[in-house]
């Protein structure tokens, strides 16, 4: 634990927080990994969960899944089974899908 953790924070299990990180007002439920420099509020992860070095998750929600560098995840909850590349940003839309997918990718959506 070399990052700081508020009080209003509960993590459980196996939790790893990274120099530098912050976890404020949120649940970690481990496996879990929060990379160095990572902010984690008002939000939930895990289990089997990896954020990469200097992620945002701010009112989101995500489990079994890869978080790599510099991923902004912005009030949207219910992501799992993702990989999500480096310096991408997911936040709410217009209640319609918007996707910029890349090459080999997989895609699922919700009928």
């Amino acid at each position: 634990m070399a990052g700081t953790v508020d009080a209003a924070s509960r993590l459980t299990g196996p939790v790893v927080v990274e120099a530098g990180a912050r976890v404020i007002r949120s649940r970690i439920e481990g496996p879990a990994l929060v990379g160095a420099g990572s902010v984690v509020e008002d939000s939930r992860i895990g289990p089997y969960t990896s954020l990469g070095r200097d992620c945002v998750l701010r009112r989101a929600g995500l489990a079994d899944s890869i978080a790599l560098d510099g991923v902004t995840v912005d009030r949207v909850g219910g992501v799992h089974g993702s990989l999500i590349g480096r310096a991408a940003r997911i936040g709410p839309g217009d209640g319609r899908h918007r996707l910029l997918v890349g090459d080999d990718t997989r895609v699922e959506v919700a009928a």
